[in-house]
C-alpha cells in the first residue's frame, strides 16, 4: 500500500546525491554533516532537519531521510540538500507537498490502546470501509501528552450509538475523553 505524505506525521524518504567529481553516477557514502540539509515550510525560513540524514545501508548510495512530524506542518515542504564542505556531491532539492487530513477535530470517549471511541463522528453505513487503512493521529495539543503527534492505521470502524475506531497498532497512552485526532 502507498502511503503519500500526511501533512502533520512523520514522513520518511529516500535520495541518492550525485558525485560531484563525476556526475554521471551517484555518490556513494556521502558524507552529511549538520548545516548540510536544511528544510524550508511554507517558505519560511530554512532550518537545518531535525535528524540528520543517514546512508543506508553503510558505505552504499541510499540516503535515508527523516522528517519529523512538526516538519511536516505545511502545504510545501522543501527539503535543501547543499555540500556545505562544497566538494563532494551535487546540491539537491526535494519539494513535498503533504495530503490534509480528511476529517479533524474528532473528540475521543476514553477508550483503550487499540479501541477509540467517539460520539463526535459517524459515517453513514455505506461509507464505513473508506477509513480503513487510513491513519488516525492524536493532535499535537491534545490533552494526553504522550499521545500528541502519535496514532495508529485504523482497521475498522463501527458505526453504532458511539462510533468506535479500532486500531491496528496499539497506541503509547490511553486516550482520555476530549483528546483530539485526525484521520489522514
Amino acid at each position: 500500500m502507498f502511503n503519500p505524505p500526511t501533512r502533520g506525521l512523520q514522513y520518511i524518504f529516500y535520495v541518492s546525491l550525485i558525485d560531484q567529481a563525476n556526475t554521471k553516477v551517484f555518490k556513494a557514502n556521502p558524507t552529511l554533516a549538520a548545516g548540510d540539509v536544511k528544510v524550508s515550510i511554507d517558505g519560511a525560513a530554512q532550518n537545518n532537519i531535525t535528524t540528520l540524514p543517514t546512508v543506508t545501508p553503510a558505505a552504499g548510495k541510499h540516503v535515508k531521510v527523516t522528517l519529523s512530524a512538526a516538519e511536516m506542518l505545511g502545504d510545501n515542504i522543501s527539503v535543501i540538500f547543499s555540500d556545505a564542505a562544497g566538494d563532494e556531491w551535487c546540491d539537491l532539492q526535494v519539494c513535498i507537498q503533504p495530503n490534509a487530513a480528511i476529517a479533524g477535530g474528532i473528540a475521543a470517549a476514553g477508550g483503550s490502546t487499540t479501541s477509540v471511541p467517539t460520539s463526535s463522528f459517524s459515517f453513514t453505513t455505506g461509507n464505513i470501509d473508506q477509513l480503513n487503512g487510513r491513519i488516525l493521529i492524536f493532535d499535537l495539543n491534545t490533552a494526553t501528552a504522550s499521545l500528541r503527534g502519535s496514532g495508529s492505521a485504523i482497521d475498522a470502524h463501527t458505526n453504532a450509538a458511539t462510533p468506535t475506531f479500532t486500531l491496528h497498532d496499539a497506541l503509547k497512552a490511553t486516550p482520555a475523553a476530549g483528546d483530539t485526532f485526525k484521520i489522514y
